[in-house]
């Protein structure tokens, strides 16, 4: 029988036969449970025009892949959906800053710049999946959008705060995989976020978190 394929879940017929080619041998000895593989890194203003995650080791507040690029022997990750996702600072328009009519620079703006101007593939071994526009893959969390008047200006002048991010702040607000895919152990793995030219953000350098939820297969505890 072949596995079930759903728009978030892939549920084979025995976790024997998902890794049997693999070339796992006890299964006894494996249990899947759900799980986000995730990292920070920092989009420079003006300079960034591309964003690699997970090349690198982490076991903190930035991410938490345990090996350089690639899973621990034993661990497969089934990716069923993936994330970008921008946090901007919050931003303070000033009255002379756009008067009258025009586009209104700050926060809000730098997340429409980010997720319409770029896109995002997943490559693992030699194979390359995607490649999605950026505004394809929300973050499903976070602060939400707004923008407020803070104070009375002159007329056609104004004053703003601003804060926004890619998608609204809901876990289930992602882009599931209609057809989840397989990260193997000991596989290189990286997804790369490519912007067609370098941006100037009013919030200055923004922390962007890549994220790629699905389900760890690894050894019992």
């Amino acid at each position: 029988m072949p596995p079930t394929v759903g728009p978030q879940t892939l549920v084979p017929q025995s976790l024997s036969q998902l890794v049997a080619q693999y070339g796992v041998v006890d299964f006894s000895n494996m249990e899947m449970v759900s799980f986000a593989l995730w990292e920070k890194l920092t989009y420079t203003s003006g300079t960034t025009m591309s964003l690699t995650f997970f090349v690198n080791q982490h076991a903190d507040t930035t991410g938490n892949l345990p090996l350089a690029g690639q899973l621990p022997s034993g661990f497969f990750f089934i990716v069923q959906a993936i994330r970008l996702a921008p946090f901007p600072a919050t931003t303070i328009t000033a009255a002379a800053a756009n008067p009258g009519a025009g586009t209104l620079l700050g926060s809000f703006n730098d997340v429409h710049r980010l997720i319409t101007t770029g896109d995002v593939k997943l490559t693992v071994g030699t194979k390359e999946y995607g490649r999605w526009p950026t505004w394809m893959l929300p973050g499903g969390g976070g602060a939400y959008g707004t923008l407020n008047m803070v104070s009375a200006q002159a007329a056609g002048q104004y004053q703003a705060f601003e804060y926004g991010v890619s998608g609204v702040p809901d876990p289930r607000s992602v882009y599931s995989l209609p057809v989840p895919l397989m990260i193997p152990p000991q596989y290189d793995f990286k997804m790369i976020a490519t912007w067609a030219a370098a941006l100037t953000l009013q919030a200055g350098d923004t922390p962007i978190y890549g994220v790629l939820d699905g389900t760890l297969i690894r050894p019992k505890q």
